[in-house]
């Protein structure tokens, strides 16, 4: 796409803006700044950012009429007001990763799912570096796709894909795309599970021929997309045996391609814990055995990974409690499958703000090692209700985060585990799941 001297608009600033940005200056187009947070649009506007743009505090049809191209934040709804007289205007819209797709100079794997995004890019690209090969994790794990291809030319780049930034994707066509699993989240911006699932099947809407798809076979809704994928598909699982991809069998990592099978490692040698991680390295290996990485490199990639922050991480051992920040768990499967990592004994912190989420079905589904949980925060009533509805009543309502914590401390025995793992998003008391984290953290090493 030649966008020299053309009129493009950037809606919403954040890292993703801010990036594209940079990279419409190197193209040489005519661009235009726009956010609804006027007050974030002055401080920019009077701020020495080094590359040339104009700030837009108003936009109307009379704008519409000379744009050529809107680039749009993830955080941005298509339902938008603005964005909905944009489409009606038949005024193009595309998102950021899509920007970026369209200068890339190397190849794109793409990950996506309800959970384990991060952790299996991060697995990826540290398998990748480890076998000596240019790799850059990048999109929504917090580096921007555009800022990556201006920095990093010729990578494989491991693309972190949101289900909002997917609703605006067009030609983007990763040579890897991978789905690790589906399940209820985002219903405050798809409204209907159907809807989240078929933003999330985009991903592998233009992909052809030679290039691969690679499913999680114990998803039922993730296995059933194969259907509408014009590529080649792959599977992993950790239950069952898979002709074509990878799986677990007798505590061993197999890989099996075109009918030949090999033993890559041994469970006991992933550093990170449940089942769910499990999933996150067969993945990751499966991807990284496209790009020619050898056994030996493998094992030493996984073997040397380290958890990363927010996500079932363990802060601290004391006085027979073992403290674990999973900030990072936003929605009740995240929830679950941090609960069924331990075998121990689990106080469990819940509640934040709220994702239309329903609670019943986490009680029904909730491990029998959870022995309490407080719950704090704008949700906390839907969660109390829940709840009692499902006759679990070991369960302590908090007026506040700390509150919450400090409760938590007290229902703890030696031995057990306290875990913040709130199914919740963080925007009651918190900027993101990385601030919330970070108190929990703090709360813990006052004690």
């Amino acid at each position: 796409m030649n966008l020299k001297n053309k009129n493009v608009l950037i809606f919403g600033l954040g890292k993703s803006g801010l990036a594209a940005l940079e990279l419409l200056n190197k193209k040489g187009a005519n661009v235009f700044l726009y956010d609804d947070d006027k007050l974030a649009l002055k401080k920019f506007a009077e701020s020495n950012f080094k590359y040339a743009c104009d700030i837009l505090f108003n936009l109307s049809k009379e704008v519409y009429s000379f744009l050529h191209l809107v680039i749009i934040n993830p955080a941005v709804s298509i339902e938008h007001p603005i964005i909905k007289e944009m489409l009606e205007e038949k005024v193009k819209i595309i998102s950021e990763i899509e920007l970026a797709y369209l200068y890339k100079k190397g190849k794109v794997v793409a990950v996506t799912g309800t959970n384990g995004k991060t952790t299996t890019v991060e697995l990826i690209t540290h398998i990748l570096k480890t076998a000596s090969k240019k790799a850059v994790a990048t999109g929504n794990i917090g580096t921007a796709f555009s800022e990556s291809i201006i920095k990093n030319k010729n990578y494989v780049y491991v693309l972190e894909v949101s289900s909002f930034q997917l609703e605006t994707i067009n030609s983007f066509c990763p040579d890897i795309a991978c789905l690790l699993n589906i399940t209820t989240d985002h219903l405050n911006r798809h409204h209907s599970m159907k809807n989240y699932i078929k933003e999330k099947q985009k991903i592998f809407k233009n992909m052809k021929n030679n290039d691969i798809a690679i499913l999680n076979a114990d998803d039922k809704v993730v296995k059933n997309t194969y259907k509408n994928i014009n590529c080649k598909v792959y599977f992993f699982s950790t239950k069952t045996e898979i002709k074509n991809g990878i799986y677990i069998k007798n505590n061993e990592v197999i890989l099996s391609i075109k009918n030949k099978k090999q033993v890559l490692f041994s469970c006991s040698d992933i550093p990170l814990l449940g089942e769910h991680n499990k999933a996150n390295v067969l993945c990751a290996c499966l991807v990284c055995y496209f790009f020619k990485v050898k056994k030996a490199d493998m094992l030493k990639g996984v073997a040397s990974f380290k958890p990363l922050n927010h996500r079932i991480e363990k802060v601290l051992e004391k006085n027979g409690i073992t403290f674990y920040d999973d900030s990072k768990g936003t929605n009740t499967d995240a929830t679950l499958k941090a609960v069924n990592s331990f075998k121990c004994p689990v106080v469990l912190m819940l509640g934040g703000s709220n994702k239309n989420e329903s609670f019943k079905e986490f009680f029904l589904k909730l491990p029998k090692n959870v022995a309490s949980i407080t719950v704090s925060g704008e949700n906390k009533n839907e969660i109390l209700n829940s709840a009692h509805e499902c006759n679990y009543n070991f369960i302590y309502e908090c007026n506040s985060f700390k509150e919450s914590f400090n409760k938590a401390v007290s229902l703890c025995k030696e031995g057990s585990v306290l875990l913040l793992s709130p199914a919740s998003a963080s925007f009651d008391e918190f900027k993101n799941y990385k601030e919330r984290g970070d108190e929990f953290k703090k709360l813990v090493n006052e004690l």
